[in-house]
């Protein structure tokens, strides 16, 4: 039977996050069991963009510095590293994430994945082949294609540069993209994922979302299992995201909520976390199967320019995998004529000012909801 520990943790305490992190290891069979002596490990933050800590959109600086210091208690051989999305530079991002700083408070070396080998048709970072096992730190977030991002979708940063835009490419929609992620989650499967939701990104994630006290953490060594506990935590079946339901599908990981073991707080309903507000895309998950049958092709969600906010810095131009953003009177404009839904753009804004547009139907129905 899988395991998911869930604890409460309402602040970004150091000691505190330390504590829970002792508690997971306990609980999953102990530090010295999970975390041999001089072990390799490659710790894998969400460090999406280059955003301040409050606004949620990468993993909180003090809970990497958490895990940290409880490993170096077994091992001096940690890495942190990751592969931000676009043309984001990342030393910006250590910078402003405040990883950047752990790393030189620690003394753990930061790798940017670039070199990759490749695994089933897929570039996986080298760095993952190097280390002894993985430790996957994910933010909790929404997101415009896969509803969630947590343990699963965490991993697809193992996909080294550009190669990730060409993906978003080739798989527009949202159960295609899945599949990608789900892929590299198979391929990457870290030894434990301890997810970060103290404080989580709700509504148009997995940047341009709302900060929200959700006071959690969930760890467990299978992934899936985790994110169907979080997804459950909100008010949604584990089949409603589609790396879930896929993975469920393929025999990968564990989503049926009968054949989990939730250690810590035990009682789920006392940790649920209501009216989490999920990005306008997820409509269509929310639906009825039969309703989305019949109107699912009606239902439509674009990327609009919000002009006031747009600072030309031209990332969305270069994110964009088809060539269908230019930057117009000095503002960045959307061909939708050529745009494939990926909304890389949207993911990738600096600003916020590109924001999810409905369609008259889908606004009609989500006012009804």
């Amino acid at each position: 039977m899988s395991q998911v520990v869930v604890l409460k943790a309402e602040k970004y305490d150091l000691q505190l996050i330390k504590d829970n992190i002792g508690y997971i290891f306990k609980s999953l069979g102990g530090l010295d069991k999970i975390i041999p002596q001089n072990i390799k490990v490659l710790l894998k933050p969400n460090l999406l963009s280059a955003r301040v800590p409050d606004e949620c959109v990468d993993t909180h600086p003090i809970f990497v510095k958490a895990v940290i210091e409880v490993l170096k208690t077994r091992t001096s051989w940690i890495q942190i590293g990751d592969s931000p999305g676009g043309y984001v530079d990342y030393q910006e991002v250590l910078d402003k994430s405040g990883i950047g700083q752990v790393a030189r408070e620690t003394g753990i070396e930061v790798v940017k994945f670039e070199k990759s080998r490749i695994v089933d048709g897929l570039p996986i970072a080298e760095e993952v082949f190097d280390a002894d096992i993985v430790i996957s730190l994910p933010k909790f977030k929404t997101h415009c294609l896969t509803v969630i991002t947590a343990g699963v979708k965490n991993c697809f940063g193992c996909v080294p540069g550009l190669f990730k835009t060409e993906c978003h490419k080739s798989n527009p929609k949202g159960i295609e993209m899945a599949q990608v992620v789900l892929n590299v989650y198979d391929i990457v499967r870290p030894a434990l994922t301890i997810l970060d939701a103290i404080y989580s990104l709700e509504g148009e994630g997995p940047a341009a979302g709302h900060p929200r006290r959700t006071g959690l953490i969930l760890a467990g060594f299978d992934a899936v299992s985790v994110d169907a506990v979080i997804t459950h935590l909100i008010g949604l079946k584990p089949e409603q995201v589609p790396t879930t339901k896929l993975a469920h599908l393929k025999n990968i990981g564990e989503s049926n909520l009968f054949n989990i073991e939730i250690l810590g707080e035990s009682n789920l309903d006392v940790v649920k976390i209501n009216d989490f507000k999920l990005s306008k895309t997820a409509l269509l998950e929310k639906l009825p199967s039969w309703l989305t049958k019949f109107l699912g092709a009606f239902i439509k969600f674009y990327p609009e320019v919000i002009p006031q906010g747009c600072i030309k810095c031209g990332i969305c131009v270069k994110s964009c995998p088809v060539n269908a953003i230019d930057l117009i009177e000095n503002t960045a404009r959307i061909n939708h004529k050529k745009c494939i839904l990926c909304l890389c753009c949207h993911e990738m804004c600096p600003e916020n000012t590109i924001k999810m547009k409905r369609n008259f139907l889908a606004r009609i129905i989500q006012s009804i909801k």
